[in-house]
């Protein structure tokens, strides 16, 4: 985890001439890590999967682009194909077909779990964003579904970083938001104002300013 000022980050992620970058832990290389929809031709579930894999090392996401899979491990051409099929869903990907796909096609590689926010009282507000927090100081990047009051949709984001407050508590998420444009002055793009008095947040992007509700999250871990 890496302290700037008093934000904590996830170490993997890196500024190099106005592109976010990620190097995995214990990797030499260097390679693209945000990516927007429009760019893999599926939703935003699928985006977020590829930006926590690729933050982690485990899976290449430039691969599920890639037109000749000849050279791939049959696990990985079956994620691609599995990825593929699931992107193109028009209404996404739920919490449950993400952690399922992790879990059968790529279990070699990673373990997925998720957790669901009751928003009922300020403990179970609490747990969830510990959650989260734990993954941070972990070095993981968490898939958050982020939803709007009155809307019947959700959207899923990947958070890479907090920041605490003048009281020492934590209020800021930092996340990157396969809905909006590509960071190149930060490692973020969206900043999610955090509070467990209440289950309506603040969440901001270069698009605006919205409220919006926490439902569920995602780890992704190395497999042990």
């Amino acid at each position: 985890m890496k302290n700037i000022n008093n934000f904590y980050l996830i170490p993997q992620l890196k500024l190099e001439g106005g592109l976010l970058k990620c190097r995995p832990i214990g990797s030499r290389y260097v390679k693209k890590v945000h990516f927007r929809q429009g760019e893999l031709d599926g939703a935003c579930g699928l985006y977020s999967v590829a930006m926590c894999l690729n933050i982690l090392g485990v899976f290449d996401s430039d691969l599920i682009n890639a037109t000749d899979l000849s050279g791939l491990a049959r696990e990985e051409r079956k994620f691609v194909d599995v990825l593929n099929d699931y992107g193109l869903y028009r209404l996404g990907l739920t919490a449950r077909q993400i952690v399922l796909i992790l879990n059968k096609h790529f279990s070699s590689r990673v373990i997925a779990s998720s957790h669901s926010n009751s928003g009922e009282n300020e403990d179970s507000r609490s747990a969830f964003a510990q959650h989260i927090i734990d993954n941070i100081d972990n070095d993981l990047p968490t898939i958050l579904m982020i939803s709007y009051p009155n809307e019947e949709y959700g959207h899923w984001i990947v958070v890479v970083g907090y920041q605490f407050g003048e009281d020492n508590v934590i209020n800021k998420f930092f996340c990157l938001d396969p809905g909006v444009a590509s960071p190149k002055v930060c490692y973020w793009n969206g900043i999610l104002n955090w509070s467990s008095k209440s289950n309506n947040h603040m969440y901001y992007t270069q698009d605006g300013a919205y409220k919006v509700l926490l439902d569920e999250l995602i780890t992704i871990d190395y497999a042990k």
